[in-house]
């Protein structure tokens, strides 16, 4: 098989792809919620969630949407870390729910603390 120089070697996710892997891990804990709990609300194994915030895999726009749903937190702070972070919810039966009633009182600030450890 001849190599074209032009065609890069794929290397695996890099950059932005493994910012969103850190926000998802840290917003998943943030929300106390297990790897095998989101993996059961994503229908995915827990190893593959530990693909995703490792960021050996990476993760697809529905699923980081179902990821967000899921941990209660808007698709923006995932994506992009700007946003806030709503207060923690239970787990209820059948499912993880997003509880928004606290999440626009938190500031953009709240969840830059909350990732470089200040809060």
């Amino acid at each position: 098989m001849t190599k074209h120089r032009h065609m890069k070697t794929y290397r695996g996710p890099e950059g932005e792809d493994l910012r969103v892997a850190e926000r998802i891990r840290i917003a998943r804990n943030h929300a106390g919620v297990s790897q095998e709990k989101i993996g059961r609300a994503l229908g995915i194994s827990f190893q593959q969630v530990q693909k995703y915030e490792s960021g050996k895999n990476r993760i697809t726009v529905g699923k980081l949407s179902r990821w967000s749903i899921a941990v209660g937190v808007p698709l923006t702070v995932l994506l992009d870390g700007l946003g806030y972070l709503p207060q923690r919810k239970q787990a209820k039966p059948g499912g993880l729910e997003y509880d928004d009633t606290q999440a626009n009182k938190r500031s953009p600030e709240t969840w830059e603390g909350f990732i470089d450890g200040t809060r």
